[in-house]
């Protein structure tokens, strides 16, 4: 995932349903295990995430 912005502007949000933005790093929070933010080599911010439980046993 890529986002022009700055790493200090990526945060996690609660939106209104009525709301156009914001649910990317939601969606991202409730399927990984973990994720991380930081600046991409084509600037703005990149967010890197493992996947929770991607190939159960």
């Amino acid at each position: 995932m890529h986002n022009p912005g700055l790493p200090g502007n990526v945060r996690l949000r609660c939106p209104d349903a009525n709301d156009a933005h914001g649910r990317g790093l939601l969606l991202v929070d409730s399927l990984a295990h973990s994720w991380h933010t930081g600046p991409s080599h084509f600037g703005g911010t990149v967010v890197s995430f493992e996947m929770a439980d991607a190939w159960p046993s």
